[in-house]
């Protein structure tokens, strides 16, 4: 019996638009196009979190390929072969598979695969958002078909987390291009004119600051000029005193495009070693109480959470400024204080009291009730603590609303916030309650004391 076509969706399968504001690559773009004429098959890996220009820069490889393109937005529904086979066809401009003859998912992927060595010219096959796949089926197909990629081939991937890719062949022969966070970052003389383009003009010392704390992240960047233009001019300078991964864009964006994606315990974990300025093995086993920073940091890692800073032979890893403030704001005061201490005393054992000094007046700040204060403007602040359970003002009042049996778009409705934040609150409060469902969610409040009865 054959199988019923999957509805083509033309925009998956079609390059992007440029931002009105694009800042050319020449160095980056260049090394991933070269060599058009060499008749062996490239691999172009790009791994970074959101945010680092990935599609723009894919994008503008695409339009100076001397060849033809094929360009496939993915997302979770590709994890079904068939649908995955389908628009792959339709990007190739081939026309549709028998079913008959293969009805299985990964036979159909890996014969339309293999039909690009049929074709005459040169062909450059984009995979952009590789991180919705997680079926071993896809992942099956694509390792064979880059195991013997055809020469008329390049393939480009894009992902936000490490995919489960043979890299290693494709390296030893000097065919992969890889790129990531560090490589894609925005240099200081693309940031400046990026804010330039964007309208932001500001005096040498404040512009240093704000490319230190957006550290060449590309959205991040966006988004404070965004917040820069939107406020009066009396107002900026009260802006640039407080802009940090608190602010209100910055926030919203590293909560629904990074921090969601995070398992609670990971995240807790994470805040707590985003107390100091660096962490290692030493340090976070002082900081979190555990042993197992093999198991976090390969999550992390594989995730683009962290960097790795080597110094002076000590392996240390740090988050990105940004994130760093975002994490360690969602502590409640009196931990982020406690933590401050522990960290300065971690500090003036090892060394580096200059930092130590700092982290005592910063919990100092801290349990005088705001001197030194970084106030966010997202609230963290825990409000309630009873039965042994800890939770935010923002999750006290996600517990209210499930008492009300509201949907995830009312919730986000009467919040003002969207609907991957609230499920991001939702994940936290079930590891919090370990509770399996809103309306387990809701009794187990109610025993622990967080909500009436």
């Amino acid at each position: 019996m054959q199988r019923s076509p999957v509805p083509i969706l033309r925009s998956k399968i079609r390059t992007p638009f440029l931002p009105q504001v694009c800042i050319a690559r020449q160095a980056i773009e260049d090394r991933v196009l070269a060599d058009q004429q060499d008749p062996s098959g490239r691999l172009i890996y790009l791994s970074a979190p959101p945010g680092y220009g990935k599609t723009t820069l894919l994008c503008r490889v695409a339009r100076r390929f001397n060849g033809a393109t094929a360009w496939i937005s993915l997302d979770p529904l590709d994890n079904d072969p068939h649908r995955l086979t389908d628009h792959l066809l339709a990007a190739l401009q081939l026309p549709p598979a028998d079913d008959e003859a293969a009805s299985d998912g990964a036979v159909r992927l890996i014969a339309a695969l293999n039909s690009i060595e049929s074709l005459v010219e040169p062909v450059l096959l984009l995979f952009d958002d590789a991180h919705a796949i997680h079926n071993e089926i896809v992942f099956d197909a694509l390792r064979t078909f880059l195991a013997y990629q055809p020469p008329n081939c390049r393939v480009a991937i894009s992902s936000r987390e490490d995919l489960p890719l043979p890299l290693h062949s494709h390296r030893q022969t000097d065919r992969l291009v890889e790129l990531r966070a560090a490589e894609l970052r925005a240099s200081d003389n693309e940031a400046r004119e990026l804010l330039s383009r964007l309208g932001v003009e500001l005096e040498p010392v404040a512009l240093a600051g704000v490319l230190r704390k957006t550290d060449g992240w590309w959205s991040c960047l966006k988004l404070f000029a965004i917040s820069w233009q939107q406020r009066r001019p009396e107002e900026r300078l009260r802006f640039l005193e407080r802009f940090r991964g608190t602010s209100r864009f910055i926030a919203e964006f590293l909560l629904e495009s990074l921090v969601s994606a995070l398992p609670a315990e990971l995240t807790n974990a994470a805040a707590t070693v985003a107390v100091p300025e660096f962490f290692n093995e030493s340090l976070y086993t002082r900081l979190t109480g555990r042993d197992d920073i093999s198991s976090f940091l390969s999550q992390l890692q594989q995730l683009n959470v962290i960097a790795l800073r080597p110094e002076e032979g000590t392996a240390r890893y740090r988050f990105h400024p940004l994130l760093r403030d975002y994490l360690r704001h969602q502590l409640p005061r009196g931990r982020r204080a406690e933590l401050h201490r522990l960290t300065a005393r971690w500090f003036e054992e090892n060394g580096f009291s200059d930092r130590s000094a700092r982290h005592v007046q910063l919990a100092e700040g801290l349990l005088r009730g705001g001197a030194g204060r970084e106030a966010p403007l997202v609230p963290p602040a825990t409000v309630a603590a009873h039965g042994g359970v800890s939770i935010s003002h923002r999750e006290y009042q996600l517990l209210q609303t499930l008492s009300e049996g509201l949907s995830n778009d009312e919730i986000a409705a009467r919040l003002f916030i969207s609907t991957g934040t609230v499920k991001w609150h939702l994940n936290n409060i079930y590891g919090k309650l370990g509770a399996r469902s809103r309306t387990d969610a809701v009794h187990k409040a109610r025993a622990a004391g967080l909500l009436p009865s």
